[in-house]
């Protein structure tokens, strides 16, 4: 295809421009917890409290074509090991997420068919009640020997009491 200037002419070869092989990056565009936005540092471990039950994460693909060209797909280890095809939907949800640490992994493919090579990877910490907590029950499992030893003791003191008082 030829296309003419006022000083020039430019050659475009139509064959060249789509066997290029553009890989799509993806990036995170937006992250919000229970309908509060936060902060887009995703090399940092997404923390939840227990609380915070609903996590919406938004992805872009930074490439020149339309937004319904791209299509994403998303692992969540510690959930499930399989990847979920999303269509071109470029927005995730996880609602009442077990209390432990995941890894979110996110590629994207483009028009062409081509897709990451290395996918978006971050960490998602959710943290337990304190009543789930190894601590906690640790705590309760003492008291209620304490109070078993302790029972136990008053029992022994009262029959040897009453063995006194017998004899």
């Amino acid at each position: 295809l030829l296309l003419g200037h006022i000083n020039h002419i430019n050659i475009l070869k139509i064959n060249e421009v789509n066997s290029k092989k553009l890989l799509p990056k993806i990036v995170v565009s937006a992250i919000e917890v229970s309908g509060q936005a936060r902060a887009l540092d995703t090399s940092q471990a997404i923390g939840l409290q227990p609380h915070e039950k609903i996590l919406n994460l938004q992805f872009s693909t930074l490439n020149f074509e339309p937004s319904t060209e791209n299509v994403y797909q998303y692992q969540l280890e510690g959930f499930s090991n399989d990847w979920v095809n999303m269509g071109n939907q470029n927005t995730v949800s996880f609602t009442n997420l077990a209390p432990k640490t995941y890894t979110l992994r996110v590629k994207s493919g483009n028009s062409f068919g081509f897709w990451t090579t290395t996918p978006l990877k971050f960490t998602i910490t959710v943290e337990p009640y304190f009543t789930e907590t190894w601590w906690f029950k640790l705590i309760i499992a003492l008291m209620v020997g304490i109070i078993v030893a302790g029972l136990i003791r008053w029992r022994l003191n009262t029959l040897q009491i009453r063995n006194q008082l017998e004899l």
